[in-house]
């Protein structure tokens, strides 16, 4: 059976995002995460700016897809948010998520960060608890 989850902007703004309830870990552990349990995790992670817990949501060999790059590996993805954070400090105590769709293993939200994006999108791919994919994109302001 297949569960389908939709938020709107009414019920998910990334920097209010409370902590995750109890989900259940694949780390030391046999027990994966849902994929909506793993999109809260990653979004909490956002909104700490941690970075650690973020690339955490990934699996080793987890590819990140946006416009100008593909990111393969935990390493490149640490990397990755790094420097995004860098480029554009600010972004996510700007970034609102306006939709999240959870349908099985895959995740969506459309996102928007004034004076940064007026549309953003992701879309991920959960398996055992971990991102394998991930999809990027955003129209800049």
């Amino acid at each position: 059976m297949v569960e389908a989850t939709t938020t709107t902007n009414a019920d998910c703004v990334l920097r209010h995002v409370g902590p995750l309830r109890s989900a259940p870990s694949d780390i030391g552990g046999n027990m994966a995460r849902s994929t909506q349990e793993v999109l809260q995790h990653h979004l909490d992670a956002l909104a700490a700016q941690d970075i650690e817990a973020v690339v955490s949501d990934y699996a080793d060999d987890a590819s990140l897809i946006a416009p100008d790059v593909t990111v393969t590996g935990t390493v490149a993805l640490h990397d990755f948010f790094t420097e995004i954070l860098k480029a554009m400090p600010g972004i996510i105590d700007a970034l609102t998520i306006d939709r999240t769709e959870n349908v099985g293993e895959i995740a969506y939200i459309v996102w928007h960060a004034p004076g940064f994006a007026p549309l953003g999108t992701d879309t991920f791919l959960v398996r055992d608890g971990r991102i394998v994919t991930q999809t990027f994109a955003m129209q800049p302001a």
